[in-house]
């Protein structure tokens, strides 16, 4: 989970964000390079969130102590972390065609993206 909310969540946003207009005519999988770059490393941070949630199980020895503030804390923010992150892909993938729609679309993934990332990063209760 880290390598997905340090490196590959950041490097999506910031691809998305400054090369936008940059190389706009460079085509990647029949999408713009930028696109596609977008949508892998968001994809594959999902894919090191799965793997993340499942090395925490796999090395769990003890159940969850729900009466541990700071347990407690840790696990509701991941687990929001992860339910917001997985709307933010859903929005992304479905694009609206009405051009009013696609702006408020447009404006709630870009505000669930970044209102994620800051939540997931802070860690300190």
């Amino acid at each position: 989970m880290t390598i997905a909310w340090i490196a590959l969540v950041p490097f999506g946003i910031f691809v998305s964000r400054y090369y936008k207009e940059t190389y706009s005519k460079v085509f990647f999988l029949q999408e713009f390079w930028w696109y596609t770059i977008h949508v892998l490393t968001f994809i594959l941070a999902a894919v090191f969130n799965v793997g993340g949630i499942y090395a925490i199980e796999i090395k769990r020895t003890e159940p969850l102590n729900l009466l541990d503030r700071k347990q407690l804390i840790h696990a509701a923010m991941g687990a929001a972390s992860i339910l917001i992150f997985t709307f933010h892909l859903l929005l992304g993938v479905f694009r609206l065609k009405s051009p009013k729609r696609r702006r408020i679309q447009i404006f709630l993934h870009w505000f669930f993206g970044i209102f994620n990332y800051l939540a997931a990063r802070k860690k300190k209760f």
